[in-house]
């Protein structure tokens, strides 16, 4: 998917350089935002960017992922390939019989042996088996 001309442009918010804001900052920040539910007024400190353009940028971000990059590259395997892929993977991570993960816990495990589902479910990920 290539990246929207809406987030490869600069606007004029940062505050020592009222002309550039780094695109690589902004995505940072979403990202730091996701991984360890940072707020956006911490991003302004560390970033020089306002912390309402990040609110922003990271609503845009988001919507773009969830409709754009979720059609591209979130889907159940499709062939015997895909699948045998995905188990190696699982069997490399200490995981052998499961295809895939999320993080829900409400994904039936079906044909799971009760030792592998035992070991392999948690409050916030479970494993396709």
């Amino acid at each position: 998917a290539s990246f929207p001309k809406r987030f490869r442009e600069r606007t004029p918010t940062a505050k020592f350089h009222p002309n550039k804001v780094p695109i690589e900052l902004l995505v940072l920040g979403v990202l730091r935002v996701l991984g360890r539910a940072a707020i956006f007024n911490s991003l302004e400190e560390t970033t020089y960017i306002s912390g309402e353009t990040h609110r922003k940028y990271f609503l845009a971000f988001i919507t773009w992922g969830s409709t754009i990059l979720y059609k591209e590259f979130v889907f159940y395997p499709k062939t015997q390939a895909d699948i045998q892929v995905n188990l190696d993977e699982m069997c490399r991570g200490g995981m052998p019989g499961c295809v895939g993960s999320t993080d829900a816990t409400h994904i039936a495990m079906e044909q799971c042996s009760a030792r592998l589902a035992n070991a392999h479910t948690g409050k916030l990920v479970s494993f396709i088996c």
